[in-house]
């Protein structure tokens, strides 16, 4: 289908004008004062902190806590309003009695005086001993205490400052201690004009004076005391409470005030810890497609070639189950119910990171993030229903109406529950944080008025899809299950096993935020935590296919639950961990708070199960069912011409065939230790040819002793396991390994090669933009290796990227040539395409480092002419695909609907229009909201004239003529070009450099701008290397079928926005067609019509098969049958290198900020402000690129739909 294989141009448009650095919006308009306006003061409740040692409590405290006796403002505190996540958090937000006038400084000014009473002295002691802290605001900004890293001794600002002090300044303690009753307060404020000022900043200095010894009454107190002031346990004691505030101008613009707060401490640390992950998850998924794949597709041969007449058959492995694995488990409606409630929370968690990545959850916002979560948990409830109703569909459930009440109350009751329980906790011990009755009432009007109405219209939409299929069916009497004597393949300890890989993936991350839970610093690595998500998601789901695949070798089919438990088992450790940070980081006095930690930290483990159970759950379901659809049932079926298609006869895993496989009995001995996985899926993929990989004992400890730092080290420690473990395991030569890699048998497996040498040598060039790389290369080596270079113009700088990509582009282009007329792989040619990797990637270095050595001129001339024009072409093709989807995805809905009648694909072409138009005018409103005020009127033409230009064209798309020459037309098509090109106008608006229109042009600060940046850039180039080796493969959609059959086997169809009549191909719908097979021959397709009319037998097509493959066997020799392009090439080489070169111009444009470069001065260079790591898209240029390419992209879709109506001979549809 042409819908299918268009998906990728989605990803091309998308890729255009990705930019590498995140951002977030101000939660709140800037304010600004004038010289004497009030400038208001606000108190939150006390919260303890790790100041100096363990955290020692969980509770909150009400600031007017009549035990604190603080000072409360003329007229009594008005509490400020605040959000629903605000409040769950603890936030009590009242008005201050601090009174704060811009630009007056005050000294010694006294808030009140008050006599402490002997029990309240001691209630404030035992909050100073266990390090509360208080927490108060100015202008929305926290007034912070700057202190330092105990072991960086890096200086941080700790949120809130200290109650009291447990020792002096000499390290003396205090007996009792000292309570801070003086704040030296210091306000920085940015001028914008005349008399105009904002305040940037706050920093708090509290001290404990006896301010009241020897002062008469009625006189002043003394701020000058030298004492402390102690409060004492037998008698009551006067406080004075004072203050004074002093002005500070500031460079700190107001959008980047938060910056100081939001510093990301070390993030080395984050990225090791990434890299580590990356490496398991990398090495999990090898084993996979290796100890899994493999495996299981010489077994599929195997069986599928047993003559179904002979009289004696043998089934071994997993196939022996293969009348069971789709047995419906016990206690189905209990499975379903989990499954879909995971979903919903799998959903909530992706949006919510998206919203955070995206800048919408800005910290000023407090308890945005928390609402934000509850917001999209009771909003995706339909997807819990849906997905709940067709798993309890598939596993032969019958009470669907109790399985919609139990999915939308079932697991919200019991959090609730939860919540409920911990709150009399809270009410019983005077805690501020206990949520009030008012906001739980909210929450249950969420749920009830929302969240199930969702669920029960998901669940329906479920039901009458129908439950999944299976391609096997189960045997009416249940085979008895074997006595399971491998001791890690029992259910608990496979849990615990499969549990600790989980947990890894996400343990940094996890340790950071209890961190930020419990003590002094704002969590907001996102960056970080959005990829510790996917890292994790991607272990569960590998995880519990591997452990799965291992229960059915050994005949124990009982799954369902297994996979469920092994996918949420992290959450075992992460429950482990947690009681192990209390016993290391806190001392939690009390029954209160200890239940209080217990019950978060259950709550929390929870939803970790339940979320990443779902994944593993749902990863191995459609795993098992695409394996057993590969191999041949042993009872006949009825088989109708409908049903037969490539895909239910012949799985991709088919055309894998390994040099060699581990038996079922070695890959279960060898799942003894994970890690071990890990070195033999290396030596596999090195040479598959050694069976000795993980078999011996003393190579299985080897491997478990070489693996080891995968899981506690660094950088330094994961190389030296990786090469190793290689070196130990992997006998052959690196010259063998190097000139006889990979003779790629597969285009998938070609496309994803080219596509990775892409993705590096964007990384290469955007790292060679500035010195960064260069100096940290020097760091890691301790200096022993040096980047010195004389012409910085030559090392690193725009002219540097323009030479790294000029060579891919020259690659790309040696290959295009060499290829032209290649049809098929049985031309010698096509071996440069598929085979001889490791040459190929000689040659890409050593073109790469020729370039240094041509001179700067070339490179000038290149980038300022060739560069640009290509860059230009490569996104006229993206913006082509992009329409083609467009057309593409609305035909593929009403195909669907109109040969299934199902009301599904109705409701999905709906469903994606109204959000597609909601999502282009809710982003048209943030735009006109933060980026269109007064003075900035080129942002208000581009916002204004794209919303006009979405009118027309949707006026257009519906109307007569148009619907006319092409019934097809529709709101579908024109939403989807409406929201990208809107989506192309924000990210125009959004890189301006002009702080005046663009309130995010400076809001990005410190470490976190670093990690956001490298993240974003990572992304920037896979979206682009995918987008490219897809369209690389869609000729047909730019040219037509006839340019196209020039170097193909078979002409493909579909059309394209530029296609005309003549090229079109009626016949299909498919962008490019599938490959030849014997199912499309004549034969076969008589025989299909013969088998509908009842005149041969249904087995006639499987003995018609049986013959063909031993055939096709005997003719090709097995290490040909993984060849998918023998009879014809699925797209044409040539012009897959072509754009492939025109897209590494778009990179070096795209990273050097579309510039003109110039020789005769320093090179330009695109970073900002001396950042280490440069943006992408911040010019000009760029901006005017996005904004050329939302008008071109607008043509060219008014363009397919004007075209019939004005030349109906040659653009006709009907």
């Amino acid at each position: 289908m042409r819908g299918t294989t268009a998906l990728s141009a989605l990803a091309v448009a998308l890729a255009l004008p990705l930019q590498a650095a995140a951002w977030y919006l101000p939660g709140s308009a800037p304010h600004s004062y004038k010289q004497g306006d009030q400038v208001p003061f606000s108190v939150n409740a006390l919260q303890a902190k790790a100041f100096t040692s363990q955290i020692k409590g969980v509770l909150k405290y009400d600031y007017y806590d009549p035990r604190f006796q603080f000072c409360t403002p003329d007229g009594g505190p008005e509490a400020q309003s605040e959000n629903l996540g605000s409040v769950l958090f603890g936030d009590r937000i009242y008005s201050s009695p601090v009174q704060g006038v811009m630009l007056k400084d005050e000294v010694c000014k006294q808030m009140c005086r008050t006599t402490i009473t002997p029990e309240n002295a001691a209630f404030i002691n035992d909050r100073i001993r266990e390090e509360y802290a208080v927490n108060w605001m100015v202008d929305g900004l926290p007034v912070a205490e700057s202190r330092r890293e105990i072991k960086t001794h890096e200086e941080f600002l700790s949120l809130g400052f200290a109650l009291g002090s447990l020792q002096d300044e000499h390290f003396q303690q205090y007996d009792p201690p000292a309570l801070h009753n003086h704040y030296d307060i210091y306000i920085d404020y940015h001028k914008r004009g005349p008399d105009e000022y904002r305040v940037v900043g706050a920093r708090i200095y509290p001290l404990s004076k006896d301010s009241l010894t020897g002062v008469a009454a009625g006189q002043p107190a003394d701020c000058k005391a030298a004492n402390p002031l102690q409060l004492s346990n037998a008698t009551s004691t006067g406080v004075a409470y004072t203050y004074s505030v002093r002005w500070r101008e500031s460079s700190t613009p107001w959008a980047t005030r938060w910056d100081a707060y939001l510093k990301v401490f070390d993030p080395r640390i984050h990225w090791l810890a990434l890299i580590n992950s990356i490496v398991i998850v990398s090495f999990l998924c090898m084993m996979v497609a290796i100890v899994v794949a493999r495996s299981i597709s010489r077994d599929i041969h195997r069986y599928n070639a047993i003559d179904m007449n002979e009289d004696v058959q043998e089934d071994f492995g997993w196939k022996l189950v293969h009348g069971e694995v789709f047995r419906p488990p016990g206690r189905p409606m209990l499975l379903s119910i989990f499954i879909g409630s995971g979903s919903q929370l799998v959903a909530m968690a992706a949006v919510t990171l998206v919203f955070a990545l995206l800048g919408f959850l800005s910290p000023s916002n407090r308890g945005s993030l928390a609402t934000v979560m509850i917001v999209t948990w009771t909003l995706f409830g339909s997807i819990a229903g849906f997905v709940s109703s067709k798993v309890y569909a598939s596993l032969g459930g019958e009470y669907w109406k109790q399985n919609i009440v139990l999915t939308a109350m079932l697991f919200p009751s019991l959090v609730f529950s939860l919540v409920l329980l911990l709150n009399f906790f809270l009410i019983f011990s005077g805690s501020s944080g206990a949520v009030p009755f008012g906001t739980l009432l909210a929450l249950v009007a969420l749920w009830f008025l929302i969240n199930v109405p969702l669920t029960a219209v998901g669940a329906m939409l479920g039901i009458r899809s129908g439950g999944f299929t299976h391609p096997v069916k189960p045997n009416s009497i249940p085979r008895q299950i074997p006595y399971q004597h491998t001791w890690y393949l029992r259910p608990l300890p496979s849990a615990m096993i499969a549990g600790i890989l989980i947990f890894a993936s996400a343990f940094l991350e996890i340790l950071f935020i209890l961190n930020s839970m419990f003590g002094t610093k704002i969590y907001y690595a996102f960056g970080f935590l959005a990829l510790a998500f996917i890292i994790t998601a991607v272990t569960s789901a590998t995880v519990t296919i591997l452990f799965t695949y291992f229960h059915l070798c050994s005949e124990d089919y009982r799954w369902h639950w297994r996979a469920f438990v092994t996918g949420g088992s992290g959450a075992i450790w992460f429950f482990v961990y947690g009681l192990f940070f209390w016993a290391t980081r806190l001392e939690l006095p009390g029954l209160a708070n200890k239940v209080l930690f217990l019950g978060y930290l259950s709550i929390l483990s929870l939803l970790f199960f339940t979320l990443f159970g779902a994944i593993g759950f749902l990863a191995t379901y459609a795993a098992l069912r695409r394996i057993y659809s590969a191999i041949r049932v042993d009872y006949p079926t009825s088989i109708s011409p409908a049903s037969i298609s490539p895909a239910s006869i012949s799985s991709p895993l088919a055309s894998i065939q390994p040099a060699t496989t581990l038996s079922p009995q070695l890959q279960i001995r060898a799942a003894n230790s994970s890690v071990t996985f890990f070195i033999a899926g290396a030596c596999l993929l090195a040479n598959p040819a050694h069976r000795s990989c993980a078999t011996e004992p003393f190579q299985i400890a080897m491997g478990v002793a070489l693996s080891l730092p995968f899981l506690g080290g660094g950088l330094a420690s994961i190389a030296s396991s990786c090469v190793a473990g290689l070196a130990f395991f992997c006998t052959s030569t690196a010259a063998s390994a190097f000139f006889k890699s990979c003779n790629c048998q597969s285009s998938i497996a070609t496309r994803v090669g080219f596509a990775i040498i892409f993705c590096l040598d964007a990384l290469l060039a955007w790292l060679s933009l500035t010195g960064f790389m260069m100096h940290k290369i020097e760091e890691w080596s301790y200096n022993y290796i040096k980047m010195d270079c004389k012409d910085k113009d030559r090392c690193y700088g725009v002219l540097a990227v323009h030479r790294i990509t000029f060579a891919l582009s020259l690659f790309h282009f040696i290959l295009g040539m060499l290829l032209i007329g290649v049809k098929d792989t049985r031309t010698k040619r096509a071996a440069i395409q598929n085979g001889w990797w490791g040459p190929k990637v000689l040659l890409w270095l050593l073109l790469t480092l020729l370039m240094f050595f041509i001179p700067n001129g070339f490179f000038v001339f290149w980038a300022n002419y060739f560069s640009l024009i290509l860059a230009s072409v490569f996104i006229v093709v993206g913006l082509v695909l992009l329409v083609d989807f467009a057309h593409s995805w609305s035909e593929t809905c009403l195909d669907r609907w109109e040969q299934t009648e199902s009301d599904f694909w109705k409701l999905t072409l709906i469903g994606s229009t109204l959000g597609m138009y909601a999502a282009t005018i809710a982003l048209t409103g943030v735009l006109y909201g933060f980026f269109a005020s007064s003075g900035c009127s080129l942002n208000q033409f581009f916002i204004s004239l794209n919303l006009g230009l979405i009118v027309v064209l949707t006026l257009l798309s519906i109307s007569p003529k148009v619907q006319g020459a092409n019934p097809r037309s529709g709101l579908a098509q024109s939403s989807m070009v409406a929201a990208y090109c809107t989506y192309l106008i924000a990210s125009a608006v959004m890189n301006r450099d002009n702080a005046e229109c663009n309130p995010i042009t400076r809001g990005r600060g410190g470490s976190a701008k670093t990690t956001t940046v490298v993240i974003g850039a990572v992304f920037t180039f896979l979206a682009i290397a995918y987008s490219t080796s897809r369209a690389a493969t869609q000729s047909t959609t730019l040219v037509g079928k006839r340019r196209a059959a020039l170097n193909e086997s078979r002409p493909p169809s579909g059309y394209g926005p530029l296609a005309t009549r003549d090229s079109l191909d009626y016949s299909s719908t498919g962008v490019v067609s599938d490959q030849p097979t014997k199912k499309d021959s004549l034969r076969i397709q008589a025989l299909m019509a013969a088998v509908e009319a009842g005149a041969i037998p249904a087995s006639a097509l499987d003995e018609e098969e049986d013959d063909d493959e031993i055939e096709t066997r005997s003719e090709l020799g097995a290490a040909d049958e993984s060849d998918d392009e023998r009879q014809g090439t699925r797209y044409n080489y040539s012009f897959f290198h072509f754009v492939f070169a025109i897209a590494a111009c778009y990179t070096a444009m795209l990273l050097t900020d579309w510039r003109f470069v110039r020789l005769g001065g320093p090179s330009p260079d695109p970073s900002e402000d001396g950042a280490p790591i440069a943006y992408i898209g911040r010019s000009t240029t760029a901006m005017w690129m996005r904004v050329v390419s939302s008008w071109l992209c607008i043509a060219i879709y008014t363009w397919s739909l004007v075209a019939p109506v004005i030349l109906p001979d040659r653009f006709g549809f009907d």
